[in-house]
């Protein structure tokens, strides 16, 4: 009972102390000028704009920053933001200076002036958006003798939409394109008279024009119209004529393509190379920094082609991505003598050949929910071969902490790596296996788009690694393992791509705990040395996150597959199937397919609240012979678990599962080792500031991990269609410190219902109400510190 007194004495005190703040701040106000708090600023619709309910609140999103005067934010009803600033303003201490800058609030006095302009921004805000008839009062409510709030009452009117869209322009060949176009305008009957769809469309055909030619077109020779009849618009684009003594716009070819290899060419040094393809290269040097020929590549500009903007800018772009250079310059420019025609020069200065050193560095491994602090040594090369070729040499020291409240040795792993790999920014299609996959239909549709093979062949880059590590995880085992990978990888904005088309790795096993394989047969297969295989694709990943919109709204869609042992398999069959192939006695073939998927969601609302939640599955399935009276199994390694920081956040890395099994084993090992072939899980959180760099969080999550098949060792394991009812429930709470570049985040998770009982008198869900022991506690409580955001 003493334990819940005191709780209860400091938030009576911290209560009393806010409420003291709180009043004290008023003694400032000058009472003779009517001086006045702005406590709170609330925007309203009227009933008379019809907007549906997610359209509110995405308008509200937009226009949170539209207040011209942003009200003092209170806690508890008191303002200790603004106490601090009275209290420290004028104060030349380093103390007084950072609570001034990062915490202080300057007061906020309410001033009817800035209401109007408020009301006439969010009125400018809805008529930009078609709303052309839109309307903003306010009124001032006073919440007591020195604090007044503000509603600001939106009547949106009817929205203004586009009828039909009549194109123009006295310039013929411009007409024809306009039309021949006119499909991709952003311009379509039924939209709403925005000002950024109208800023959208002019874009769209400065773009257009310009990769036909049309060099010199810029968005002042496009001019819009309109002629309405109630709510409906007809909409006239118009092309205007070039000038007042021209009518066509002229229309540039490319003329001749300079390459210099230094960014300010040196005119008496310079050599003079031959031409390749129509482009003249020029070199300081003897040899070219980059072979012409790779330069070529990476090129889309040449001589005599139609002048393309699209293709200026993918040079630059190809270039750029190199990572071979410090800075990439591509100059179109207009022919002295040939009014018609356009010049382009290319320069770039080559980037530092080779760099050699130590590194030390703090990351998270949000699979595992680890902190790592690898300190390696470093060599990279960038021009390995003359052609931006990106040679890496690393050999790293790493130890990775898992930190909970429940770890007596928070070191969860112990690492040496050997790594190197070689990337060339060249896309090489392994088998034509994206040519294939390009010609392949779906239907109407193409699996992969003309858009994203043209993107593979421009922008993906060719990966060959070769690494080496020695692993020691915990009190549970140490292991070896080789690896040798051969792949490709693109970047395209919001997505992402990497395919291993060849990927062998040797797993050893030099020991194991086996107090954890005694009665576990299957456990023991799952640990035996293995080699790796995969001659066609052996792995893919993909990953999509969207730009956030207007309504603050942002998506994220991650899906892996991993297969290993395909070709063997088939060989075996084909060729002995009488026998099961093994390297020798010790060394496993493994077989295997691993398919995982995650999608999310997020929205953030006005005064930095944000609320988001994330699902993640997977399933690893087993497949061809084994050796007489064995199961088939999967590699431990390869096997999914839950818990831990970016997991379920109640329970530790891999202390979950499978389904109901409970193996009270567990308790013994500092470290857990729970695994299996099927995963589910769901984590959903929302996040708000608190002051200077903190921000809390409360969430909740849930899943759970399953065995595909019965498991005579491991009861309660399998999935079934009620293995619902096997989900393990958490909350908590979290503090962050966000840096921006970095976020430190402590969560404390506690267990809200586990899917396994220990006893006959033990129940599913936590009984909270417990005497506050501090053993009791430390079972349903699990503190997790980590970098970065769980999702």
């Amino acid at each position: 009972m003493r334990f819940r007194y005191k709780n209860l004495y400091f938030w009576i005190l911290l209560v009393a102390v806010q409420l003291l703040i709180g009043c004290n701040v008023t003694k400032h106000l000058n009472a003779d000028k009517g001086e006045r708090i702005l406590s709170g600023n609330t925007l309203k619709f009227t009933p008379q704009s019809k907007l549906s309910l997610s359209k509110r609140q995405s308008l509200k999103y937009e226009t949170s920053g539209l207040f011209r005067q942003q009200a003092n934010k209170r806690f508890l009803r008191s303002y200790p933001r603004l106490a601090a600033h009275y209290k420290y303003q004028g104060d030349s201490s380093r103390f007084a200076h950072f609570v001034n800058k990062q915490y202080a609030q300057v007061p906020s006095i309410f001033d009817e002036k800035s209401c109007q302009v408020s009301a006439n921004y969010f009125q400018n805000f809805m008529r930009k958006r078609g709303y052309f008839n839109a309307i903003c009062t306010y009124s001032v409510k006073e919440k007591s003798k020195h604090e007044v709030e503000v509603t600001y009452l939106l009547d949106t009117g009817p929205l203004y939409t586009i009828a039909s869209i009549a194109l123009n322009s006295k310039d013929t060949a411009i007409l024809q394109l306009l039309h021949a176009n006119a499909k991709d305008s952003e311009l379509k009957p039924g939209k709403p008279m925005s000002e950024g769809l109208f800023a959208s469309e002019k874009s769209r055909i400065v773009t257009l024009l310009r990769n036909k030619g049309y060099a010199q077109m810029i968005p002042n020779y496009i001019e819009f119209s309109g002629d309405s009849l109630n709510t409906k618009v007809a909409i006239g684009v118009e092309v205007l004529p070039f000038s007042e003594e021209r009518t066509a716009h002229p229309v540039f070819t490319i003329g001749n393509v300079t390459v210099f290899s230094s960014l300010v060419p040196d005119v008496n040094t310079i050599r003079n190379d031959p031409f390749l393809n129509g482009i003249k290269y020029f070199s300081n040097e003897e040899k070219f920094f980059i072979k012409p020929k790779h330069l070529d590549k990476a090129i889309k500009v040449r001589p005599g082609d139609l002048y393309a903007q699209q293709k200026i800018d993918e040079s630059y772009r190809k270039m750029s991505n190199m990572g071979a250079f410090r800075f990439v310059s591509v100059r179109p420019k207009p022919d002295s003598v040939r009014t018609d025609t356009m010049n382009v020069d290319i320069y770039f200065a080559p980037a530092k050949k080779m760099s050699f050193g130590p590194s030390a560095d703090l990351r998270y491994i949000s699979q595992l929910g680890l902190l790592g602090v690898p300190v390696s040594v470093f060599f990279k090369h960038r021009n390995l071969f003359h052609g931006a070729e990106l040679l890496q040499t690393s050999l790293t020291g790493n130890v990775e902490f898992q930190i909970s409240s429940k770890n007596t040795n928070p070191i969860y792993l112990w690492e040496g790596k050997l790594q190197n790999s070689l990337v060339i920014p060249r896309f090489f299609d392994y088998c034509n296996i994206w040519q294939g996959l390009h010609h392949l239909h779906l239907g109407k549709k193409r699996f992969v788009s003309g858009n994203l093979y043209r993107l593979f062949k421009n922008e993906a880059k060719t990966n060959i690694g070769l690494n080496a590590n020695f692993t020691k995880i915990s009190d549970l085992f140490t292991y070896g393992q080789l690896d040798a990978v051969f792949g490709t990888n693109l970047n395209a904005g919001t997505s992402s791509y990497a395919a291993t088309y060849i990927g062998l790795d040797w797993i050893q096993y030099f020991e194991f705990n086996d107090t954890i394989k005694i009665g576990r047969p299957l456990f023991a297969l799952s640990t035996t040395n293995q080699l790796f295989t995969g001659f066609f694709l052996r792995s893919f990943a993909y990953s999509y996150r969207s730009k956030t919109n207007p309504a603050g709204e942002r998506y994220n869609f991650q899906f892996g597959s991993d297969i290993s042992g395909l070709e063997i398999e088939l060989l075996n069959q084909l060729v002995q199937p009488s026998e099961i192939w093994r390297l020798d006695n010790e060394l496993d073939f493994a077989k295997y397919m691993r398919f995982e998927a995650s999608g999310g969601y997020s929205r953030s609302y006005s005064n930095g609240l944000l609320a988001g939640f994330n699902i993640a599955t997977g399933i690893i399935v087993p497949y061809g012979r084994r050796s007489y009276g064995q199961d088939r199994t999967t590699p431990y390694v390869k096997q999914f678990f839950v818990g831990g920081p970016s997991s379920i956040r109640a329970w530790r890395i891999r202390e979950l599962g499978p389904g109901q099994y409970y193996d009270s084993k567990n308790e013994a090992f500092d470290t857990q080792y729970q695994a299996s072939d099927f995963k589910f899980e769901f984590n959903s959180e929302v996040r708000f500031p608190l002051f200077w760099y903190f921000k809390g969080a409360i969430f909740f999550d849930g899943g759970n991990i399953w065995s595909l098949r019965s498991e005579r060792e491991r009861a309660g394991s399998r999935w079934y269609s009620n293995s619902y009812k096997d989900l393990a429930l958490g909350t908590g709470f979290g503090l962050r410190f966000d840096f921006g570049y970095s976020i430190i985040r402590f969560d404390l998770g506690m267990k809200m219902r586990k899917p396994y009982l220990k006893d006959e008198n033990d129940t599913y869900w936590l009984n909270w109400k417990q005497p506050t022991l501090k053993s009791y506690w430390n079972n349903i409580c699990n503190l997790n510190i980590a970098v970065g955001y769980p999702f």
